[in-house]
């Protein structure tokens, strides 16, 4: 005999109060499910609105309102990020690239009177050859009509140990746009939503005035030179420097990077102007101490082999400033002020200009490396008789003679 299976009303089997009951636990959690999801995106649309009117990083078009968020405190900390933003909507046709160094001392209005284009300061904090390289490529690709490329070279930009920090993303420059993952993360991340309050605080309680902060062409520029404390921040830095950098390679790769950098203006007849940092004295005899001088002087014919260069190091009378509580051009041994960022302009683009002194700046090739080394020996060992006398204060600096 065979069984058929019939459907079965459960209105008849299960007792209606209950299914009645059931339906409205259902409507219940489901209400709940609404208001809970709700609340959420109702915060992230707060935390976003928040953040895109603080714009902490100053990458979107918000108003900018004094006592609130005029001043990007925090904005530097982000360089490799919010410079990408700039190059989309600037679009400039000259281009500063380089380290703190050259972040802090080339003012990209004054090159512009040499350019006679818009000028953006592109330098990163810490950075290697290699990003020197792919923000290069990037800036081209935004601006295919990009005229002019000032390079400020370091002696740790060529350090095989120096690697790119975690903020480094090459996905972010293989676009012609700001990044969907960067836009989210600005406007909803934690993160952004700390540096937005941070940034409403200080500008509430006034403190960013006493802060460093970019202007809006990359440009950091730095006054602290007659506070009495400059003998303090250069023991200071030099003890942070080679924490940071306790060992040196000279990278190939990064030789091969600079080269690539080089032949990619010549191909597309960019104006090419490159020149090494003019840091104190001090910072080139603890970089001979570390690193070794032959070292330095090696890396530079190796650059002078792929381009000639300016350099600025050395022993002249800006370089080679007396060390003492207050000095004339630097704010440190490391960062020099605007004023000699001007002169490095000055004579980059005018090897006859009167306004630098006159012993600041040789340009090197492979023709006059050698008797350039040459000199710079002799002058090394002038400037460090003539220094020891003024070391009594400076713990640190002794350490190098």
């Amino acid at each position: 005999m065979a069984f058929v299976q019939k459907d079965v009303n459960l209105s008849n089997v299960v007792n209606k109060p209950l299914i009645d009951n059931y339906k409205k636990k259902l409507s219940r959690h489901r209400l709940f499910n609404w208001i809970f999801l709700g609340s959420i995106f109702s915060a992230l649309g707060l935390v976003g609105l928040l953040n895109f009117f603080v714009n902490p990083y100053g990458v979107f078009e918000s108003p900018s309102i004094p006592g609130f968020n005029k001043n990007k405190v925090e904005k530097d900390n982000y360089d490799r990020f919010y410079k990408v933003a700039d190059v989309i909507h600037l679009q400039p046709k000259a281009i500063i690239l380089g380290s703190s160094r050259a972040k802090r001392g080339i003012d990209p209005d004054y090159l512009a009177l040499k350019t006679h284009q818009l000028t953006y300061n592109l330098s990163l904090n810490n950075s290697n050859i290699h990003e020197l390289l792919e923000y290069f490529k990037y800036s081209l690709k935004n601006q295919p009509r990009l005229h002019t490329v000032v390079i400020g070279l370091d002696i740790f930009m060529f350090n095989d140990y120096l690697k790119s920090p975690p903020t480094f993303n090459e996905a972010r420059l293989a676009q012609n746009r700001l990044a969907w993952t960067d836009i989210i993360n600005s406007l909803f991340s934690i993160d952004s939503l700390a540096i937005s309050k941070n940034t409403i605080l200080a500008n509430r309680r006034d403190r960013a005035k006493s802060e460093l902060l970019p202007n809006s062409k990359g440009f950091v520029p730095i006054s602290q030179n007659t506070d009495g404390k400059m003998l303090s921040r250069i023991n200071n830095l030099l003890d942070h420097y080679f924490n940071l950098y306790p060992r040196f390679q000279v990278s190939q790769k990064y030789l091969d990077d600079f080269r690539e950098l080089v032949k990619i203006a010549q191909d597309n007849h960019i104006q090419l102007k490159v020149f090494l940092s003019p840091s104190h004295a001090i910072q080139l005899e603890a970089d001979a101490k570390h690193y070794g001088w032959m070292t330095l002087e090696n890396l530079k014919r190796e650059l002078v082999r792929i381009t000639p260069i300016w350099d600025f190091t050395g022993y002249n009378s800006v370089t080679g400033e007396p060390l003492a509580k207050n000095m004339k051009n630097y704010t440190d041994s490391s960062h020099y002020l605007a004023s000699v960022g001007n002169w490095v302009v000055d004579r980059l683009f005018d090897p006859q200009a009167k306004t630098p002194p006159a012993d600041f700046g040789v340009f090197i090739n492979p023709e006059n490396i050698e008797a350039h080394l040459a000199t710079l020996r002799r002058d090394r060992e002038t400037w460090k008789k003539n220094q020891r006398s003024n070391l009594k204060d400076c713990t640190l600096c002794d350490k190098f003679f």
